[in-house]
């Protein structure tokens, strides 16, 4: 089963930020280790589409904050959003690029659209996905005895502080892809289950460990049965009874046993 993917970042610097936005563009000089240039024709710019597009841009939203932004807030934030690399096998390049434009409609719905100053699908990876660049800025009402007004200064906390909010962040997301009929799953926090994470690469070497034991014992009982003259319906019968011990998938044989009996 795949899981939905979702990482956050925050930067303070403009040197920080510039190197990523290189890269997110494909700027000559930036880093680009694992990119395919072969296949950087196929990847979709949203938003700004080149360094000074994108610093304007940034600027003009931290312009527009009520109040002054402290010396060292993050300026901008990081989302990158996916999903492991089996949800996209087989899938066309607009299937995948459906997907991540529903990505970016979740992440439209986090930060708020006017604080989105570059989004960036790319499939010219190992795995689609999509960056998508935000300034973090916050509103909210302050009050006093007597008036209230609105605020809005920068304030990445707002969004990506503390451990709980970060947890509700996976979760939402993960419904709100499955909303839009993608067969998702949401992986479960280590907060709850107390286990150390293990690596999907480890689990579905885990996995096929697991089945082909089961295969294996399956095809015991078929050899033995034989030895001992039993019918045809017999072997398919004991085969099914000791994959579905092993929690190996008995379907195919149950369709083939009633392929014999008819």
């Amino acid at each position: 089963m795949a899981y939905a993917i979702l990482r956050t970042e925050k930067y303070k610097t403009p040197n920080s930020i510039s190197g990523l936005v290189g890269h997110h563009l494909r700027i000559a000089g930036a880093k680009m280790d694992n990119v395919d240039a072969s296949r950087s024709h196929l990847n979709v710019i949203i938003g700004a589409h080149d360094r000074e597009s994108f610093n304007k841009a940034v600027k003009a939203r931290i312009d527009t904050c009520t109040r002054k932004p402290r010396p060292d807030a993050n300026r901008a934030v990081e989302m990158l959003l996916g999903a492991s690399p089996e949800f996209f096998e087989g899938k066309s390049y607009e299937e995948q690029k459906a997907y991540l434009s529903d990505c970016l409609d979740f992440a439209k719905g986090f930060f708020g659209e006017a604080n989105i100053v570059g989004a960036y699908m790319h499939f010219d990876e190992k795995t689609p996905h999509l960056s998508v660049m935000a300034v973090p800025i916050e509103t909210s009402v302050r009050k006093t005895k007597k008036q209230e007004r609105e605020v809005t200064t920068l304030n990445a906390s707002h969004y990506l502080g503390g451990q709980a909010r970060m947890v509700q962040m996976q979760t939402d997301f993960a419904k709100f892809v499955q909303s839009r009929g993608h067969d998702l799953l949401r992986g479960e926090p280590k907060s709850e289950t107390g286990r150390e994470h293990e690596p999907l690469g480890a689990y579905w070497k885990q996995q096929a460990k697991t089945i082909d034991a089961a295969a294996a014992a399956a095809a015991d009982i078929l050899n033995d049965a034989a030895i001992e003259s039993q019918t045809a319906a017999d072997l398919f019968d004991h085969a099914a009874q000791e994959a579905n011990r092993t929690g190996f998938e008995a379907q195919a044989m149950a369709v083939q046993r009633g392929a014999l009996d008819a």
